[in-house]
């Protein structure tokens, strides 16, 4: 079973291909609240496991389904941010995904009211680069990285950003019909 290896790579191993370069939009989440909801709930003295599952499962579950039924993939995760990569073929597809997890959020994300007053709410960016992807031959194809100048273009777009908002590199909403708002030479924000 390989949960969280892409099935490019997967693919690849079977022909005993371990590497390569691919043009891919790089999605990366922030999520912003999560982090007090986690540990008010650990401080309690009646939380159970299964809340602070339900409670990740409750944020990450739509958002996972959003990037995978738009044709990404998840490429790390952890409490607080995630990132994924779609086929720079499927750059409208990325763009989706990203409209899809800023509705969640503007929908259900913004109030998790069982454990007390919470609001959980994301920032999101999306560039778009040439990775480079290797992975070492192992019984299951497990271990694998990506490397490239696209995972500094997400940081730089961190820098430009504004709570909550959704940071793209310029060039990536010109055919999707969408209002955006530019930041400077290099990045927009898509407006709502």
């Amino acid at each position: 079973m390989h949960l969280f290896v892409p099935e490019f790579v997967v693919e690849n191993a079977k022909e005993n291909n371990h590497s390569g370069l691919f043009e891919v939009s790089v999605l990366s989440v922030e999520l912003n609240g999560l982090d007090r909801l986690l540990h008010d709930l650990l401080e309690r003295s009646d939380t159970k496991a299964e809340d602070i599952f339900a409670v990740q499962n409750y944020i990450f579950t739509p958002v996972i389904e959003a990037i995978k039924n738009h044709g990404g993939f998840v490429v790390s995760l952890c409490s607080l941010l995630f990132s994924a990569m779609f086929p720079d073929s499927n750059r409208i597809g990325a763009i989706n995904a990203v409209v899809s997890i800023r509705d969640f959020f503007d929908r259900s994300g913004n109030s998790i009211n069982e454990f007390g007053d919470y609001a959980v709410s994301a920032d999101i960016f999306l560039v778009r680069g040439e990775i480079e992807w290797f992975a070492l031959p192992t019984k299951d194809d497990s271990i694998y990285w990506f490397s490239g100048p696209v995972f500094g273009k997400i940081c730089e777009a961190r820098r430009n950003r504004q709570s909550q908002q959704i940071v793209m590199e310029n060039g990536l909403l010109d055919s999707a019909g969408l209002q955006k708002k530019s930041i400077n030479r290099d990045f927009c924000i898509l407006e709502n």
